[in-house]
């Protein structure tokens, strides 16, 4: 349905590391949070998503 992105830093170095949480999970859409992060451990961007689904 949505996604914003927020950067905060250049996403230099060697590895980026990237991770998500679950924020909100209901009957139809979820909320999903995912961070950036470099090697040195500083924060490049920050992402939240609202989806929608479908169960099959």
């Amino acid at each position: 349905m949505d996604i914003k992105v927020r950067y905060f830093k250049p996403s230099i170095g060697g590895r980026l590391t990237c991770t998500f949480e679950l924020i909100h999970k209901g009957n139809q859409t979820i909320i999903i949070e995912g961070k950036v992060h470099r090697d040195d451990g500083e924060l490049c961007a920050i992402s939240t998503g609202n989806f929608s689904f479908l169960e099959i």
